[in-house]
């Protein structure tokens, strides 16, 4: 059995002055302090009620199948996309549906 060896006083000392800090921590988190930060977030919410907008109402998705992607900024992503357009080699990438044509039968294929 391999035994350790002894802390330095350095160590020791900053050890216990975590210890310390987590327990004052651990003393302040209680069930009443629980909910009544629970209760201060909630007149938070309700003191800007007002000012939200309802979302219900929008048309709002949070994935549309990359129908409408962010705009490249990067110009070596810009670079190679011209490139790739350039050398013909992504009009020859295989479209969904032309994946799905092959695999029909074998899987089922939603098609957007």
């Amino acid at each position: 059995m391999v035994s350790l060896a002894k802390e330095s006083s350095q160590v020791e000392r900053a050890r216990k002055k975590i210890e310390k800090r987590l327990s004052e921590q651990s003393s302040h988190v209680t069930p009443d302090s629980i909910k009544e930060s629970a209760n201060v977030i909630r007149g938070m919410i309700e003191r800007h009620q007002e000012e939200r907008i309802p979302l219900h109402d929008k048309g709002i998705a949070l994935f549309d199948a990359n129908h409408s992607s962010a705009t490249v900024k990067s110009r070596y992503v810009l670079k190679l996309m011209k490139e790739l357009t350039t050398s013909g080699l992504m009009s020859k990438a295989p479209t969904l549906k032309k994946r799905g044509a092959s695999l029909k039968g074998r899987i089922k294929v939603d098609t957007f």
